[in-house]
């Protein structure tokens, strides 16, 4: 009996132990990020989009952007800027 004991709580916190890892690998998994938008990316739309004769309005975003010219835009404001060139595009 002392030893279906000992052996019965052995399994009970090798079972604690499998339940343990099984709820780390439940977490989900850590997403990659983002990739990054560069500047050679956002020139190349918008100009494709002055191309296009749209020449005023991509201005006029720059500057909405707070900047004179496209190098000047703050890169983490790229992916809004390409967002509304687009949406110039499709107007």
């Amino acid at each position: 009996m002392k030893n279906l004991k000992q052996r019965l709580m052995q399994i009970s916190e090798e079972l604690r132990q499998l339940a343990e890892g099984l709820e780390v690998a439940d977490e989900p998994a850590p997403q990659e990020p983002a990739p990054e938008i560069t500047l050679e990316e956002v020139r190349g739309v918008l100009a494709d989009i002055s191309r296009a004769g749209f020449t005023a309005d991509v201005k006029k975003l720059i500057v909405r952007y707070g900047a004179e010219r496209l190098s000047d835009v703050d890169p983490n404001s790229y992916a809004a800027l390409l967002n509304d060139a687009k949406e110039l595009k499709n107007a």
